[in-house]
This record gives structure tokens, C-alpha cells and sequence, in this order.
């Protein structure tokens, strides 16, 4: 065997060793990865359908009355909030550029990919109810999304390393059975949703925002 042909047989070997050293690198420099926009997202959202689930509960165990339009209101309102800050929260996004490190964009892929999965469970949830004419079939849609929301917590809790990651993860996943076990009692139901969303939602997403503020201040 030559010496030129040896240097060919080295030369895929070179080229993925080049390859591997490139990821690497990019593992590593992903070492303070922005995670301000998904706080808030999931701060803004936390606050939002936890104050519905919270008012709807008050409406339950008190004496008040809600009004057709107040009902209304709490139903459709915090969505269209939401749907606002989804589209500031967007713009700015694009301007920081945020999310560029290998870890951020997984993170970010997997709340996404929970986000998607969410649309495909109400269509899944709203039809069966509809046609079955049950709606108490509906109320699954929420227990369903507790225990996505704990999947989606523990891999960001493998990808952080974060111990607080994992108790999320946890909570999320003890609400879903708990939720689940309330689903003919609507109010310790509610009260259920209101602790999960506040509780495991808004502070998170409150968290992942000090995060991505110490992690940049240090950069």
C-alpha cells in the first residue's frame, strides 16, 4: 500500500474528526444560551389562564353571579392577550436574536413541538366531545396538556441540567393525575389548574427570564 493512498483511506476519518471538533465547539459555546423569550411567553401565559382559572373558581365557591358578558370576557380575553404578546414577544425576538446556542434551539424546539402538539389535542378533544355530545370530555384537554408540559419539562431538565427543571417537570406531571381525579368535581378542578398554572407556568417563566438577565450580564 502507498503512502497516497493511505493519506485517502485517513482522509474521511480527518474530515469527521473536523466535523465532531465543529460540534463540539458548538455545544460549548452554547454555554450561556438566551432563554428571555421563552420566559416570557410562558410567564405571560402562566398569569393569564391562571387568573381564568382562578376567577372561574371564585365564581363557583361565592355567592357572586357573573354577568353573560364578564363570562364571555374571561373566556376569549386572556387568548387574545396572549396572542398579542406572542406577536410583540416575536418581533423582538428576531431584532436580539435570541436563541442562537445549540441547547437554547432544543429547548426552544421542544416547547415549540408542545406548542404544535397543543392545536393537534384541542381539534382531538373538541371534536370528541362534540360528537359524542359529552363535553366533559373537554376537560381532558387540560390534564392532557399537564402531562405533555411535564415531558417537555424533563427534557429541558436532562438539556440544563437544573435540578428546578426536574421538580417542575414533576409537579406538572402529579397535577395531570391529580386534575384527572377532579374531573366531576369542577371546583377542587379548577383549584387544581389555578396552583399548576401559576405555580409551575408563571414562575418558570418568570425564572427562565432571571436566567437569560444573569447569563447575558455575564457574557
Amino acid at each position: 500500500m502507498t503512502a497516497e493512498n493511505e493519506v485517502s483511506q485517513d482522509a474521511p476519518s480527518i474530515d469527521q474528526a473536523r466535523d465532531d471538533l465543529a460540534y463540539l465547539s458548538s455545544i460549548v459555546a452554547d454555554r450561556k444560551p438566551s432563554l428571555h423569550a421563552a420566559g416570557v411567553l410562558y410567564g405571560w401565559a402562566g398569569i393569564l389562564y391562571g387568573a381564568q382559572c382562578l376567577i372561574s373558581w371564585i365564581g363557583m365557591v361565592t355567592p357572586l353571579e357573573y354577568p353573560p358578558l364578564l363570562h364571555l370576557a374571561i373566556g376569549i380575553l386572556p387568548t387574545v392577550i396572549f396572542l398579542v404578546i406572542c406577536v410583540v414577544v416575536s418581533r423582538t425576538n428576531k431584532v436580539k436574536g435570541y436563541g442562537t446556542g445549540f441547547t437554547t434551539r432544543a429547548i426552544s424546539s421542544v416547547f415549540g413541538g408542545a406548542g404544535l402538539a397543543n392545536f393537534a389535542l384541542v381539534a382531538v378533544f373538541a371534536l370528541a366531545a362534540f360528537r359524542r355530545e359529552d363535553y366533559t370530555l373537554w376537560l381532558f384537554y387540560p390534564v392532557s396538556v399537564c402531562a405533555l408540559q411535564g415531558a417537555v419539562w424533563y427534557a429541558a431538565a436532562v438539556m440544563r441540567r437544573r435540578w428546578w427543571m426536574g421538580f417542575v417537570a414533576a409537579g406538572w406531571l402529579v397535577s395531570a393525575v391529580v386534575a384527572s381525579l377532579f374531573t366531576e368535581m369542577p371546583q377542587h378542578y379548577l383549584l387544581v389548574l389555578t396552583i399548576a398554572l401559576f405555580v409551575l407556568m408563571a414562575f418558570p417563566g418568570y425564572a427562565f427570564m432571571r436566567i437569560s438577565r444573569t447569563e447575558e450580564a455575564s457574557a
